[in-house]
Parts: structure tokens; sequence; C-alpha cells
């Protein structure tokens, strides 16, 4: 085993890590819709729905826990032929690191649940972090990153590596960067909104010669910005599932109007819309992108 590690590439292992991972994520969605459609019937749709993201949560918990504490290896690592090591110091996780690996859901969901606005840069840092996966092997996951934990064979056998990978790190990799140029575009186009809203409630500029040429700046920023329709929270139409303000609206063949998550998720269990019952299917939802209501 010490001469299988010894003489693995990394970019070798890309193969098995991904198919592992899959393996993995396949059996987390399955507990997740048995777990969802356990807590559906006892507790009926409506009580179910409002605690959906923590039974999710705690079905994903539940999944690696045993897996990891007992066998020292998930099944997604069973079938992909590997094992997790310490990348420093001794080669056995401590029980602790299993812990927090099994718990590596949490943070989405604390973000998701009281900081919503940090979701974008966590998801760009999940690219990120695939990115650099693809371009130079290692932890495909930031928790087993952080952790330190490699992946290793646990059988010797000839692997080739795929520059597939490569182009698909370098990819993603372009796609962090427009992501982020898009964020931070988005920064500055709602400070300088909150600029020319902070202008115009002091209801007074200084037209003196040293300051014209910035007030010509903000009454252009004014135009660029009165032209955009922005939307906002009260004009977001609200999901007939949760009551809120929808997610990502999404409409029916119906005609019914849900959050995204919320129809998806109804639909994983039931064949029919849940107001009419007619009959719908995931793939016949219509998400509406940039909805406004006249």
């Amino acid at each position: 085993m010490d001469n299988t590690v010894g003489d693995s590439d990394p970019l070798e292992l890309l193969s098995d890590q991904i198919r592992g991972e899959q393996k993995d994520e396949f059996y987390v969605d399955q507990l997740r819709m048995e777990t969802y459609k356990v807590f559906e019937s006892v507790l009926g749709s409506r009580t179910a729905h409002r605690w959906r993201d923590e039974i999710l949560s705690t079905a994903e918990i539940l999944y690696y826990v045993p897996t990891l504490f007992s066998r020292g290896r998930t099944l997604g690592e069973e079938y992909g032929e590997i094992v997790s090591v310490n990348q420093v110091g001794s080669p056995v996780v401590s029980n602790w690191k299993w812990f927090l690996l099994a718990c590596r859901g949490l943070p989405q969901y604390f973000l998701n649940k009281r900081w919503t606005s940090a979701l974008p840069w966590y998801t760009l840092l999940i690219q990120a972090n695939l990115a650099l996966f693809y371009l130079l092997g290692g932890p495909k996951t930031i928790a087993r990153r952080l952790l330190r934990l490699q992946q290793i064979p646990i059988t010797i056998r000839q692997r080739s590596i795929t520059r597939v990978f490569t182009i698909l790190g370098i990819a993603m990799f372009l796609q962090v960067c427009i992501g982020m140029y898009q964020r931070l575009k988005i920064i500055r186009s709602l400070r300088n909104q909150q600029n020319v809203e902070g202008i115009q409630r002091e209801g007074v500029l200084d037209e003196s010669p040293r300051t014209q040429k910035s007030n010509d700046s903000v009454g252009e920023a004014a135009g660029v910005l009165s032209r955009v329709k922005m939307p906002r929270l009260s004009q977001t139409p609200n999901c007939l599932i949760c009551m809120s303000p929808s997610k990502v609206p999404t409409i029916t063949l119906c005609g019914h109007l849900f959050c995204w998550e919320c129809i998806a998720i109804w639909l994983q269990a039931h064949n029919g819309c849940p107001i009419c019952r007619s009959t719908c299917l995931v793939q016949n939802l219509l998400p509406i992108r940039h909805y406004l209501p006249s």
C-alpha cells in the first residue's frame, strides 16, 4: 500500500475520485428523498416543507456518520477503490475529522438560513476548489482540503491521466473569474444606487466648480440606474407552497407559480400540481428569470 501511495500521481486518481463522489451523491439523494417522504407522511406536507432544509441536512449527516465511523470509508470510496488518509502525520484519520467531514453540508445550510448574501461567494469558492481539483488533483471537496485529507488507491492497477479534466478545469477557472467579475459589478451598481438615493434624500447638491465634476458623475450614474428596472422583494410573487417570496419563480403547465426548489421537491414524491392536482413532471417546469409583475 505504501508503494501505491508513493507512486500515485494525483491526476491519475481523478476518475476514481469522481466516480466515488458521484456514487455518494446518488446515495445521499436517495436517502434525502426517502427521509422527506417519511416526514411528509407523518407530519403532513406543509409541516414537512417548513422543515425541509433541516430534514435534508440531517439525512446527509445520517448517511456519512455511520459509513465513516464504522467502515472508515464511504460507499462511494469503496466503489471507487480509494481510501482517505491524512496528508501529514499519521495516515489514520481521527474521529473528530470524520465527524467534521460528515457535517460538511452544514456551512451551506447556515448560509442559506442566516446569510444568504454570502451564498454566491460560497458557490464561487466551491467552483474554484473544483477548478483546482481538475487542474492539479487532490481533494475534491473544500471540507477534505481544509481537513488535509487525501484519497489514495487501495489496488495497484494501470491508470492514465485524462487531459479532458485539464480542459474542464480551465473552463471552470474562467467561469469563476467571470462570476467574480459579475458579483463585483453588482456590488458596485448597488453602491452607486445607494449613493444616488442618499444625495436625492438630502435634496441639495453643491454646485460649486470644485464639485461640479463629481456631481456630473453622480448624475450620469442616476441616469443609468433610472433606465434599469431593479426588482424589489415586494414585487416577487409568493410561492403557493411556502407562502414566501419565491426563489427562482417557476410555473407549471397548469399555470401555478412556486419556488423552483419547492415544486421540484414536491414532484419527487408526487406526479401532480399541489394546487389543482393536474399531471405535472419536473421536466415540464418553466423557471421564469427576472420576473417582474405588470
